[in-house]
């Protein structure tokens, strides 16, 4: 939780707005700068590894992929980043169905309705998905 808020604040007082949080990693202007992206994306693939539950692995396997495909505007990258970022979103949730926790998914689709087609749709997507999966897994800690 503290990883994703931090880098959220970070790259928003760094950058401003963008498109989508991959986007910060063109954003940095070192090498070293990106690997800022993929340690994020590392940290959020192994926290949902962690879980022992073989969808939040596939869940943290799409993160990872997503963070090892930093120079996603080029082909086969971005298929790969695209599809861990889809991966890790789409399997956290199916396993939060599982878990009877359907209604987790409900602002995810009063978001992509609020902010279809708006430049920062992707972006807010992301952050309602993390922010839901978060909440899902916190209700399931204290349940």
């Amino acid at each position: 939780i503290v990883t994703f808020i931090i880098y959220l604040i970070f790259i928003e007082l760094k950058f401003g707005p963008l498109p989508s949080i991959s986007e910060s990693a063109y954003k940095y202007s070192t090498s070293s700068g990106r690997l800022w992206f993929s340690l994020f994306c590392a940290i959020l693939g192994v926290t949902q590894m962690a879980e022992f539950s073989s969808l939040y692995f596939l869940s943290g396997a799409g993160f990872i992929f997503t963070g090892a495909t930093i120079d996603f505007k080029e082909d086969l990258p971005k298929k790969v980043h695209y599809s861990g970022a889809a991966s890790g979103i789409i399997f956290a949730f199916i396993q939060l169905f599982i878990d009877g926790l359907w209604f987790t998914a409900i602002p995810i689709v009063i978001c992509i309705i609020a902010c279809y087609r708006k430049s920062r749709m992707i972006y807010w997507v992301e952050v309602v998905s993390a922010i839901m999966i978060i909440v899902g897994k916190l209700i399931l800690i204290w349940r």
